[in-house]
């Protein structure tokens, strides 16, 4: 289950973990995810409901290609993390996602250890022009439009 796009939006203070934070924060992404995913999420009970992992920073484009160096770490509870519960609000923060309709959002399937389950996506080497009839095409949708508005009738 993916929550949001980085851990970055997991933000904290220099004296509190990644970990401690989710750790400390484990009931509001649970209930952020349940409102997410309500099919999937809704029915499960118990504490092994919802996994937690979270990516390094800044890997999005590594993630989605499935590349085999970048590997998820398994968040923990509270109760499983020292100090946790100790950490004030103040010192942690968590920007949701939101779906917009009909949006399902990212997945990405990892193995047990964090690491990616599908093969790495490679790049096509393939690039061409656009024939006529698609430069035809592209010309007759941007007739009479300025490029702000261009996109307007989507």
């Amino acid at each position: 289950m993916h929550i949001n796009s980085s851990t970055n939006h997991n933000t904290c203070t220099k004296d509190v973990s990644l970990e401690q934070a989710v750790a400390r924060q484990w009931p509001l992404i649970e209930q952020h995810a349940r409102r997410l995913r309500p099919i999937e999420l809704y029915s499960k009970k118990g504490r092994d409901a919802l996994q937690i992992w979270t990516a390094p920073g800044d890997s999005e484009l590594d993630v989605a290609y499935n590349r085999p160096n970048t590997q998820f770490q398994k968040m923990k509870r509270a109760d499983e993390i020292p100090g946790a519960e100790k950490i004030r609000a103040i010192e942690i923060g968590f920007q949701g996602e939101m779906y917009q309709q009909n949006e399902e959002g990212f997945r990405t399937v990892r193995t047990e250890d964090g690491r990616p389950a599908n093969p790495e996506v490679q790049p096509t080497s393939e690039t061409r022009a656009p024939t006529n009839d698609e430069m035809k095409k592209i010309q007759e949708m941007i007739k009479g439009k300025d490029l702000g508005g261009m996109f307007d009738d989507e």
